[in-house]
């Protein structure tokens, strides 16, 4: 606290100085009416005498700073040339006022009251100067005043260290609220600091948790290859000795093994993406083939809810360079979903080309007429881990990671996937992608 306010009255002494060198040069020519020239000059050779000590205090402290250990010595500093500069107008007021009239006197006083409040605004940072600025300029110049012999003076005089008094006070209010200020500056640069470095650790705590998955998701997978390899053997070997029931069997077991692996995939894929493990592998892709591909894999999950299954636009989709196996990924996601959440409906698959930027934009629309959504549902759409609801989790399955994976993977490939949707009528998801993707692999 105390290194903020005196490295505010340091900050300050390059305005002090001007202040310094300029009011003088006024008030010498106010007074010139009242008091000889000599006089006048002299007065101001001192003055700035003290202005240049304060600058050149200034210079030695904008080059080294406090330092370690020498904010005591840097305070005394301060306030040491702060009293000189005080000295050097209360000399000279002093002086001037032994053989000053009445009128003179009431002059300079006014002229002294002034140049003391414009002088202690700079000096509010550190109270202990700017109290000995007010003091050392105003209490000799009150007193002179109270020992003429003229009464109106005399009572001016006294008005003087009333004014002083007043002044130290202003000053130290002023002192008080720079205070208030300048702990809330702190506190809020404590917190600004402390949010910081909590997110610096949130990130590092999240690109662990993504290192980790990552590895356990892999050291999981080869492991369960094996089990769904010897399973699908074991399988085919029932079948072809006619053991029905234990085929039956290895068939539940092959189909759970598969349904893992497929979520540990999920994991994977989030993982590698979040600890920038992603990266893109551009070729040239047949949309047509590509689609016809997703449109046959999901054939029978189609089926399997009654629905109907159809594509629109192939003629007019051409060729894109993207990366394909991303690509497929997305879209299967995309058309598995829309099996899975319709029931005796109808699914379309639509692609068109859009203008845009470069060689402009592939667009697939996969629209169902499934069970649709809510706008609170909507708003949780893309987070991972995020279903509908906990009634879509028990009835449907799944991690809620698929559309989290497929919107970072169409980030990935400078695209975006939004949707539409109507509460019991059905959704629209709409895939934009770059026709023309830069070639380079680009990491997450």
């Amino acid at each position: 606290m105390r290194t903020k306010q005196l490295e505010l009255s340091y900050r300050r002494l390059p305005l002090s100085a001007a202040l310094s060198l300029t009011v003088p040069l006024v008030f010498a020519w106010l007074m010139r009416p009242v008091f000889a020239d000599g006089v006048l000059a002299a007065w101001l050779g001192v003055v700035w005498l003290a202005t240049l000590l304060r600058g050149v205090l200034w210079y030695s402290w904008s080059r080294t700073g406090f330092g370690a250990d020498g904010l005591r010595r840097w305070t005394f500093l301060f306030w040491a040339v702060t009293t000189v500069a005080a000295l050097a107008w209360s000399v000279g007021a002093v002086l001037l006022l032994a053989d000053a009239d009445s009128r003179e006197t009431m002059m300079l006083a006014i002229m002294m009251f002034a140049i003391t409040a414009i002088g202690s605004t700079s000096l509010a940072s550190h109270l202990p100067s700017a109290s000995t600025f007010i003091t050392v300029i105003l209490a000799p110049t009150a007193m002179a005043m109270v020992a003429k012999s003229d009464a109106v003076v005399r009572i001016s005089g006294l008005a003087v260290l009333v004014g002083t008094v007043a002044l130290i006070a202003t000053v130290f209010r002023a002192h008080r609220e720079m205070g208030h200020m300048i702990r809330a500056d702190l506190r809020v640069s404590a917190a600004a600091g402390e949010a910081v470095r909590a997110r610096a650790a949130a990130e590092d705590a999240s690109r662990a948790k993504s290192e980790f998955l990552a590895n356990m998701s892999h050291e999981l997978r080869t492991p369960l290859n094996a089990i769904l390899g010897y399973s699908e053997m074991l399988w085919e070997d029932a079948r072809a000795e006619a053991a029905t029931a234990r085929a039956a069997d290895l068939e539940k077991v092959t189909t759970a093994g598969r349904h893992l692996l497929a979520l540990i995939t999920d994991v994977l894929d989030l993982s590698k993406i979040e600890a920038g493990r992603m990266e893109l592998h551009v070729d040239s892709v047949d949309v047509a083939a590509m689609v016809r591909h997703v449109v046959d894999t999901s054939t029978t999950l189609a089926a399997a809810g009654g629905n109907a299954l159809r594509v629109e636009g192939l003629d007019a989709a051409g060729t894109i360079q993207s990366d394909p196996v991303k690509l497929q990924q997305v879209l299967l996601n995309l058309v598995g979903n829309a099996c899975k959440f319709t029931s005796r409906g109808q699914i379309d698959v639509c692609c068109r080309r859009e203008p845009g930027e470069g060689d402009g934009w592939l667009v697939v629309d996969v629209r169902d007429t499934g069970i649709g959504m809510t706008p609170e549902q909507m708003s949780r759409l893309f987070g991972q881990f995020m279903q509908a609801d906990s009634s879509t989790t028990r009835r449907y399955g799944g991690t809620g990671l698929g559309l989290a994976i497929s919107q970072r993977l169409c980030h990935l490939m400078h695209g975006e996937i939004t949707a539409r949707s109507t509460f019991g009528q059905g959704s629209t998801f709409t895939l934009r992608v770059p026709v023309l993707l830069p070639a380079v692999p680009t990491a997450a």
